[in-house]
Parts: C-alpha cells; sequence; structure tokens
C-alpha cells in the first residue's frame, strides 16, 4: 500500500466518508479556499493518519461532492490507507477548484446534495458497514428537495450516518436547522465553526469523530500523561509546603526578641523544665540554651488520588477519556536557620504510581524532583483586626523529570510505548498569622508558574503511534484562608488547622496534540485542607495534613505524614 488507488471492486474498507460541501454564492473564493486548506490540512494530520491505521481494516474511503442549486462530483472514490495516501489526497483537496454550481436568485440546496452524494455509493469501488455523509455549509436549505426529505431517502438507502458542520458565528439558527433537517442515523452530530478561519480545527476534529466511532484514540495519551505530571508535581511539592504548617500555626520562633544563647527551634513548652519570658512579654520556646538550634531535617510519606472527567471534544464523541491517577509519594528535606528571620532549604520528592484510562489503557508513572527555597519569617510584623499579626513568605524552584510507561489498548492487542517529561516550577506564597487568644488565624496567597513538555516517543506493537512533543504550561493564583488552634496537652502540644482557598489556572485554553485539541483543564478549583500538628519532643514533631481539590472536570484528594527534627 502507499500509492494512491481506484482500488478494486468489492474492496472492503473501514468507512465510506463522502465530504458533501456548499459552495452557492454565500461561500466567497478566499472562503472556499480555507475550507479546502481545513480538509488537506486533517488528511496530512498524523492524528488522522493513526486514527484510520486503527481500523480493523486500516483503510478509508473517501469522495468530495459541491452544492448549490445544482452538485457535482469533483473528486472521485480514493482508497486512503496510509500517511502517504492520506498527504496525496490532501494535495488534490489543495488543487481542487470551485465547480461554479452558483446561480442567481437562492442557491443553497442541501437536500439537492445530500442525495447527489448518496447516489455516489453504489457505483464506489470499496464497501463497507460505515457509510457517512459529511455535509459542510453555512447556511440553510433555500432551493431544491428539503434536507429533512432527503435526509430520510439517505438513510433509508443505506446510509449509515450523515454529520453537519455549520460555518457560522449566528445565533445558531443555522446550527438548529442542521440539527433538526440535515443530520440523523447512528451516532449522527453536527458541530460549528464560528468563522471560516475556524474551519481547519474543527474539521479535523470532525473526520477525526467519523474515522474512529466511539473507538478510544490515541492521541489522547499524551494529554494524559501531561495532567497527570502536573498534578504529581503539585502534590509533591504539598510536603515541603506542609513545612509551613509551623508558619502557620504560629510555631516559628519568638521572634526578633529572642535574647542571645536561648533557643530559636523548640517547643512552646517541654515536659521537663520551665519556660520562661523573653523581652516585649513572649514566652519562650523552652529553657534557655547556648545552642541554637539552627538545623532540621524532615521527611515525608503520602497518598494521592484523582479522577478526571471523561471530555467530549465532539458531541456524542470521546476524544479525551476519563482516567483516574494513584500514587505513593515521599520527600526528604533539609532546611537551615540563616538568622531569626531566613530560613534556606532543600529536599527531593519521588512519586510512584500509576494512571488508569477508562477503556483499558494504563500508564505507570515514576516522577522524581529537587527543589530549592528560601523562607522569611517576621513575628508581630503587623497589627491586622486588632491583634499582632505575623507575616510569611516562601520563594521555591524545583526541576521534575518523569519516566511514563505506557500500555494502550489497540484493535489488535497492546501498543507499548516509554516518554520522559521534565518541568521548571516556580512558586511564591505568602500570609498572615493573626493572634486572638487561643486562635490563630489568616490569609494567605500564592502564585505558581510551571513550564516544561512531554518528550516525542513512538509506540511499539500492534497500531503503534508516533506521538509529537507536547508543552506543559501552567500558571496558577491562589487565595485562602487558614484557622489554627494551638493546645497544650500532657503529652506535648497539639495544632489542628483548617483551611479554604481558590485557585485560578490562566493557562486556560485547550490541551493540543499535534495541532487537535484534547480537552481543557480546570480553570478554577476550591481546595479544602485540615491538618494537625503534634509536638511529641521538645526538638521532634509530627504532622498529618489532607487536601482535597474539586473543580468542573477533575477531583483530587492527596495525605501526607511528615516527621520532622531541630537539632
Amino acid at each position: 500500500m502507499g500509492e494512491m488507488s481506484a482500488g478494486a471492486p468489492g474492496s472492503d474498507v473501514d468507512l465510506r466518508l463522502s465530504l458533501l460541501v456548499d459552495v452557492s454564492g454565500s461561500v466567497n473564493d478566499t472562503e472556499y479556499a480555507l475550507m479546502m486548506t481545513g480538509f488537506a490540512s486533517a488528511f496530512e494530520n498524523s492524528a488522522v493518519h493513526a486514527a484510520i491505521g486503527r481500523g480493523d481494516i486500516g483503510a478509508i474511503a473517501v469522495n468530495m461532492v459541491q452544492f448549490a442549486s445544482l452538485t457535482q462530483e469533483v473528486i472521485d472514490w480514493t482508497l486512503v490507507d496510509d500517511a502517504v495516501s492520506a498527504n496525496a489526497l490532501a494535495a488534490i483537496l489543495r488543487s481542487t477548484p470551485n465547480a461554479g454550481l452558483d446561480a442567481p436568485g437562492p442557491s443553497t440546496g442541501i437536500g439537492n446534495g445530500i442525495g447527489a452524494s448518496a447516489a455516489t455509493f453504489p457505483g464506489s469501488p470499496f464497501s463497507s458497514d460505515r457509510n457517512i455523509i459529511d455535509v459542510s455549509g453555512d447556511g440553510v436549505t433555500s432551493v431544491g428537495t428539503p434536507a429533512a426529505t432527503a435526509r430520510d431517502n439517505a438513510l433509508a438507502g443505506g446510509i449509515t450516518t450523515i454529520n453537519g458542520i455549520v460555518i457560522s458565528d449566528d445565533d445558531g439558527e443555522i446550527l438548529a436547522h442542521y440539527e433538526d433537517e440535515v443530520i440523523g442515523g447512528a451516532n449522527a452530530f453536527a458541530t460549528s465553526a464560528a468563522t471560516f478561519e475556524d474551519f481547519e480545527q474543527e474539521i479535523l476534529r470532525k473526520i477525526l469523530a467519523e474515522i474512529t466511532g466511539r473507538r478510544l484514540g490515541s492521541f489522547p495519551i499524551p494529554a494524559v500523561i501531561r495532567q497527570a505530571h502536573l498534578m504529581l508535581v503539585r502534590n509533591g511539592y504539598q510536603d515541603i509546603n506542609s513545612r509551613l504548617f509551623r508558619l502557620r500555626a504560629g510555631e516559628r520562633g519568638p521572634g526578633p526578641e529572642t535574647l542571645p544563647g536561648e533557643v530559636y527551634r523548640a517547643p512552646l513548652s517541654d515536659k521537663g523544665g520551665k519556660g520562661g519570658m523573653a523581652k516585649g512579654g513572649q514566652e519562650l520556646l523552652g529553657p534557655p540554651t547556648t545552642t541554637w538550634k539552627r538545623w532540621e531535617v524532615f521527611g515525608s510519606v503520602g497518598y494521592f488520588t484523582s479522577e478526571v472527567d471523561e471530555q467530549a471534544i465532539v458531541p456524542g464523541q470521546v476524544f479525551v477519556p476519563g482516567f483516574d491517577v494513584d500514587a505513593i509519594n515521599g520527600t526528604v528535606g533539609i532546611e537551615y536557620d540563616v538568622n531569626r528571620n531566613w530560613s534556606l532549604g532543600a529536599a527531593v520528592v519521588g512519586s510512584d504510581g500509576e494512571a488508569d484510562i477508562d477503556g483499558g489503557s494504563d500508564i505507570d508513572i515514576q516522577d522524581l524532583g529537587l527543589a530549592v527555597y528560601a523562607s522569611y519569617f517576621r513575628a508581630d510584623a503587623f497589627n491586622a483586626m486588632g491583634a499582632p499579626a505575623d507575616f510569611w513568605a516562601d520563594l521555591l524552584y524545583g526541576y521534575n523529570s518523569g519516566e511514563y510507561d505506557t500500555k494502550r489498548v489497540t484493535v489488535g492487542g497492546l501498543a507499548n510505548g516509554s516518554t520522559d517529561t521534565s518541568s521548571h516550577l516556580v512558586e511564591f506564597n505568602a500570609g498572615l498569622n493573626i493572634s486572638n487568644g487561643s486562635v490563630i488565624h489568616g490569609p494567605y496567597a500564592g502564585l505558581a508558574f510551571m513550564d516544561g513538555e512531554v518528550d516525542a516517543f513512538t509506540e511499539t506493537g500492534p497500531g503503534a503511534v508516533s506521538y509529537p512533543e507536547v508543552d506543559i504550561e501552567s500558571t496558577v493564583s491562589t487565595l485562602g484562608y487558614q484557622v489554627s488552634f494551638p493546645m497544650e496537652t500532657a503529652r506535648g502540644k497539639v495544632v489542628p488547622q483548617v483551611r479554604a482557598a481558590w485557585e485560578h489556572e490562566f493557562e486556560d485554553g485547550p490541551v493540543t496534540v499535534a495541532g487537535l485539541a484534547l480537552g481543557e483543564p480546570d480553570e478554577d478549583v476550591a481546595v479544602f485542607g485540615a491538618g494537625l500538628l503534634w509536638q511529641f519532643h521538645p526538638d521532634a514533631y509530627a504532622v498529618l495534613d489532607y487536601e482535597g481539590r474539586f473543580g468542573d472536570i477533575s477531583e483530587s484528594h492527596g495525605v501526607v505524614l511528615r516527621v520532622g527534627a531541630v537539632f
């Protein structure tokens, strides 16, 4: 295969697709050229090549009929069975002229066009169980056979499905006409492009839907990898940011009035000695000592799970399946107090998990990151709500790389692949701790930037596909509020905390793979968290923290157990 072929009579293909194109007076030369460019670009796209190859037979047949008041078949039935033949068809489409079927007066004969397109199927040199007419136009029926009559006759005569694409930015009148009078049959749908310039992207989606039917396509795989990497990186740094729990709970230190030689890191009270008072009436964090404990080591282990809903890019057709991610993650880090206000830290973050994709495909995930950060804290920096307020701010940089091994279900079995991801994250967070008696509360805000990529890769096995590189971009803002309740107990200090936040994703456009839009991220996410800090030893603590994230498309939950010690 590979050469353009008329095929032998009775040849079997997965699909016979008749492209029915409006060339009435409302379509000028520029608009006609944009439509032909859209069709050609679709057949040049590797996603279409992959979709054809995944069919039971691995071949489709395509023709084109133009209509106005009259009709004409301008491209005969043509076999498309690989990239070479698809690109050859694209070249024919680009050079196919307008047949000049327009006439004075009303000339949009959609019904005439459907009848003419249906009449080409019996004489086709190919046969298929799936026979689709794909109608493209910018107006409603104004002449000739009523569209609904022609549709019903075509479906009764063996056409499986009639779909439509409307080029219009009106109030939906033309799309409604297509939905009511033009489309019909199994899984029929109508879609729209606002302008002729938008036609190229929309017709690509539409042709992919018609080639694949409701079968799971391959190109969601890079989109799933991209989203899984984003989620795991953000969740992984939750481990590091849980260190800030002590700041938000007012556990950082006695502030700028600390006397020389007193403990900088220690609990508000200890089981074996008396606390004291620093200048300004602040309670010391333990008995005086000649050692200033500047170092902290910490480690954590956590579990993360997320569920992402299926996204139907074309009504009735699934291109982005739903998927679940489950991962175990861990962190090991160290932090150093430069002085009373500044600390520096570094940590290694790792995740090991799996993404299960609806339809049986899955991805094994291993992700590793290195983070460095700087933290600033100033006690009693402001008066807020009539009470003293501490100020804290943190700047974090993280580099992550991951290995993603894919197993995709195809008609012939499993196609296997492996790719790498890499990303850079810069995150800034700041907030206040306002002390009102036994309650410490305050607002916090943050901004996080991520940039990276999913490397290009090629699968092996039946139905193997080559995937292009996919960009990873994210800009997320956070606005939240936390409330903590420090309590002294016989077994040490206990600090429950609750928090709520709103996150907004500024990079809210669709994820694109080879020019094909494959789903959009959640633009707005509600975040709820709760945790418990236990200072069980003067120099050691533990934190159990939960965070849930809830968007229109995804929902995730993360639990982290963190322990730390100072020395």
